[in-house]
């Protein structure tokens, strides 16, 4: 077990798939978001990453664009912290 992880600290993966260029056009976003989560739900699909220790939880597109704002605002954080200099 990590230290972090000793100390109580929450370490979450995201996968996402982000595949389309900005000002793509609503119902485009929509269609891909919508297939996407068909995808994530289908038995086969959903066997494969269990068996892989994945666990799928889909969310909204504002919802996953506010976890991203927030782990990268967080992240910058710590690198602040530990005096990392942006790249």
């Amino acid at each position: 077990m990590s230290e972090s992880a000793k100390q109580g600290e929450s370490h979450e993966e995201i996968y996402a798939c982000s595949c389309v260029r900005g000002g793509t056009p609503q119902p485009i976003l929509e269609k891909l978001h919508t297939d996407l989560l068909k995808v994530l739900q289908a038995a086969d699909v959903k066997s494969r990453l269990t068996g892989l220790v994945i666990d799928v939880a889909p969310t909204s597109r504002d919802e996953f664009t506010a976890l991203l704002r927030a782990e990268i605002a967080r992240w910058t954080q710590v690198a602040k912290d530990a005096g990392i200099p942006p790249q």
